[in-house]
């Protein structure tokens, strides 16, 4: 008798690389807050309920946001709110 409700990509899954297992697991997670909160992280939280971020060791309100642009930084705060809004749904890792 064959199993009919065998999942057919547990073999994949639990045969990867840890490091894409990893990516993999924080995909998922960044999907399952999205559908729960509307948000991938808290920062994009944060934003969404137009709450300022503040920096967790000074209590600075005054905090902005770098990304590296092909080799060199640009502070987000210079881009276009279109730009804003698009960096805002990136997701980084530390590698």
């Amino acid at each position: 008798m064959s199993n009919t409700n065998k999942n057919p990509y547990k073999d994949f899954v639990f045969n990867l690389p840890e490091n894409e297992f990893k990516n993999l697991d924080e995909a998922i997670s960044m999907r399952k807050n999205f559908e729960k909160y509307g948000a991938t992280d808290f920062e994009e939280l944060a934003i969404k309920l137009k709450r300022e971020p503040i920096c967790p060791k000074c209590g600075s309100k005054n905090v902005d946001y770098a990304t590296r642009v092909i080799g060199y930084l640009k502070r987000i705060s210079n881009f276009s709110q279109a730009r804003q809004e698009e960096a805002s749904r990136r997701f980084y890792t530390h590698a």
